[in-house]
């Protein structure tokens, strides 16, 4: 696999390789580039690889839904994602108070990742029904983060998770 931060001003796809399946490659044209696994359909938790390691998300709570986000080799939480429904995203704790934004738009079909001053960081445009896929545009100030492989893929998480709600409300 290749850095995810050698993609920085190029294309990304998230694809779900098979409908019944729940796993979705980062791929640059054919070529993986990372993986998230969701541990099974009843699961909110996921890991996710590439090359520059591995971490674990887990979604808690029912009313207040947050993520905890955990890097390989630490039994601690390294970032929270605290979900707002009523914005249509959420917030990301990061060590030492900094804070990113996570913006949705009302047809869920627009994800960005933002600095608090709203400086898009990452950009996902999101398609699919049945099988879920999102182009994926890395923003050069993005490029310098040491959390961008996982803020890559916490950002796909988080659309995963919403479309999985969407499916179970619509599902009654």
């Amino acid at each position: 696999m290749i850095r995810i931060a050698s993609f920085v001003g190029r294309s990304l796809t998230w694809v779900q390789p098979s409908t019944y399946k729940h796993w979705y490659e980062l791929r640059s044209g054919e070529q993986a580039i990372a993986t998230l696994r969701l541990k099974n359909i009843f699961s909110s938790t996921a890991t996710s690889e590439s090359e520059e390691g591995s971490c674990t998300f887990e979604r808690h709570g029912v009313l207040n839904k947050f993520v905890t986000v955990r890097v390989e080799d630490k039994d601690t939480t390294v970032a929270t994602y605290r979900e707002n429904k009523w914005k249509r995203g959420g917030t990301l704790e990061l060590p030492e108070g900094k804070k990113l934004l996570f913006t949705m738009n009302f047809w869920k079909s627009l994800l960005e990742v933002k600095t608090e001053t709203g400086e898009t960081l990452i950009h996902f445009t999101i398609r699919g029904v049945f099988r879920l896929r999102a182009d994926v545009e890395i923003r050069h100030r993005a490029g310098s983060l040491a959390e961008l492989p996982w803020l890559v893929m916490l950002g796909w998480y988080v659309v995963v998770m919403a479309h999985r709600d969407r499916s179970r409300a619509a599902a009654g």
